[in-house]
């Protein structure tokens, strides 16, 4: 298992500022669902998040456009107002 969880510098600071400015944030990622989120939770940035797509609960990965059309559905289907909303990829240094 990859505890890889190391984040750009200063990523932490940019979700910080699109969360506090109202902004919803979705991670998406390949990979397997619990190792994802033990690394989104280590690197201190999980409730940063309105929501984690994650290939596989998926069931399709990146670049799949059924993956992207699931990630679209969800985010639509919970936005009671059009707002703008921010894809962030969770990428860390290996």
């Amino acid at each position: 298992m990859n505890d890889n969880h190391e984040l750009v510098d200063g990523g932490k600071d940019i979700l910080s500022y699109l969360k506090e400015a109202g902004y919803h944030l979705y991670s998406a990622s390949n990979g397997v669902y619990n190792t994802q989120m033990k690394r989104m939770n280590d690197a201190g940035i999980f409730d940063y998040f309105d929501d984690h797509f994650i290939s596989e609960k998926i069931g399709f990965e990146k670049p799949h456009k059924q993956f992207f059309d699931h990630c679209l559905n969800v985010i639509k289907d919970g936005m009671s107002t059009v707002n703008w909303t921010i894809f962030m990829w969770y990428l860390t240094y290996n």
